[in-house]
């Protein structure tokens, strides 16, 4: 999914993908039983100038994977780096 999407908007994605399971009694009229998904990326502005486009990108990649897995709930957690080069320490 990624290469696919990577070929139509040069922004490659990368990701961690952890699946879990949602325990919730019926007891509390529940409704959120089952697999869940939780992807997390890292942005790098030095890859991707555009924080937009990589969420716009991020969102795509994670809609095709989550096809994948018969649609499971899901959390996105996407994180931003600083980048700082120091020539001397």
């Amino acid at each position: 999914m990624a290469d696919r999407i990577y070929l139509e908007t040069g922004i490659y994605i990368s990701a961690r993908l952890a699946m879990s399971y949602m325990i919730c009694g019926d007891r509390r009229g529940c409704e959120l039983k089952g697999p869940t998904a939780e992807y997390t990326s890292v942005w790098n502005p030095v890859e991707v100038e555009s924080e937009t486009e990589f969420h716009k990108t991020f969102i795509r990649v994670v809609k095709g994977v989550r096809e994948v897995f018969d649609n499971p709930y899901m959390g996105i957690s996407i994180e931003g780096i600083n980048l700082y080069y120091f020539l001397k320490i």
